[in-house]
């Protein structure tokens, strides 16, 4: 696959079929995958023992990035923080 066909493919995928809403909300295009993401897990995840909570950060050069923060006590404190 050429650079370009990618680039053009890239810029027609979407992860929502909702319009923007009126108001300023910066994760709204991923909002639909991550309620799927989590309405899956409620009806199949089942606690137990087993289970791990653990945190990462993804680190980000600059605070533009939705749902950007700074947690010091990690090695690289700006980016983002997820709990898996």
């Amino acid at each position: 696959m050429s650079g370009r066909r990618y680039e053009q493919i890239l810029q027609a995928h979407r992860f929502t079929d909702h319009e923007a809403p009126a108001f300023v909300d910066k994760f709204f295009e991923i909002r639909q995958l991550h309620k799927s993401w989590n309405d899956y897990y409620a009806s199949n995840y089942i606690p137990s023992w087993f289970n791990t909570l653990d945190e990462s950060m993804n680190v980000w050069l600059n605070e533009y990035c939705p749902g950007w923060m700074c947690v010091p006590r990690k090695p690289n404190p700006f980016g983002n923080e997820y709990h898996t």
